[in-house]
């Protein structure tokens, strides 16, 4: 901790400076050579290089904030909403989808699949790496999940027979294993109706994830 730190140093009288990443990266600017540009190339790679000031583009987005959502939120609702609803017998959790954004890079909805709430399936935008969004749905196993072995035997099963499908974490012991399917948005925009288009390529994966997390029986609830 920074302030732990801040006082072993002070009583040494070793001055104590915080700086952000950004400072770092501004100050190795101003001394141009060799070395530095590798040292900044790597930091940009790395997006430790964050910019002050907003650009226009920023700017043109924000004014068009509440717009973009209202779509984003159309092509994960309605008949989307309802079917993975309907399908697995929970409410939809929608109210997180800003800080999905915020903390994963991804405007997601989804619901439990289990009573103790160790399973999740979800779908919307990962915005994470690539040039343009992405349209995802995946399947995710949390800590407490019950015979954990045994469902990731199942999920790489399934990934071997639909090559589409993508597992993560399931062979390095992470918290949080899955399988997922990404599409980019640039296969849906000669579409005459993007919404439209949205929700049809949620409803197909839906389809399929079915072969893996069959519907929940209603008695189960």
């Amino acid at each position: 901790p920074k302030n732990e730190i801040a006082e072993e140093l002070r009583q040494e009288n070793i001055p104590y400076i915080a700086l952000r990443w950004y400072q770092v990266y501004r100050w190795l600017q101003q001394r141009n050579n060799s070395y530095t540009e590798k040292v900044l190339n790597y930091m940009e790679g790395l997006k430790m290089d964050h910019s002050r000031r907003f650009t226009p583009n920023d700017i043109i987005v924000m004014q068009d904030m509440k717009k973009l959502f209202s779509i984003m939120d159309e092509c994960m609702g309605g008949q989307v909403e309802e079917a993975f609803t309907k399908l697995y017998g929970k409410q939809a959790q929608s109210s997180v989808r800003l800080a999905q954004l915020r903390n994963h890079n991804r405007y997601v909805s989804y619901v439990y699949l289990n009573l103790n709430e160790t399973a999740r399936v979800f779908w919307g935008f990962s915005m994470a790496e690539d040039e343009y969004p992405n349209l995802l749905v995946f399947y995710e196993l949390e800590p407490g999940y019950d015979n954990k072995m045994n469902e990731l035997n199942r999920i790489k099963e399934f990934a071997s027979e639909n090559e589409d499908w993508v597992t993560y974490g399931c062979d390095d012991n992470s918290r949080w294993p899955g399988i997922k399917i990404e599409e980019s948005i640039v296969t849906i925009l000669q579409e005459d109706d993007h919404v439209t288009a949205i929700q049809r390529l949620f409803l197909e994966k839906v389809e399929e994830l079915k072969m893996l997390v069959p519907p929940i029986s209603r008695t189960s609830n």
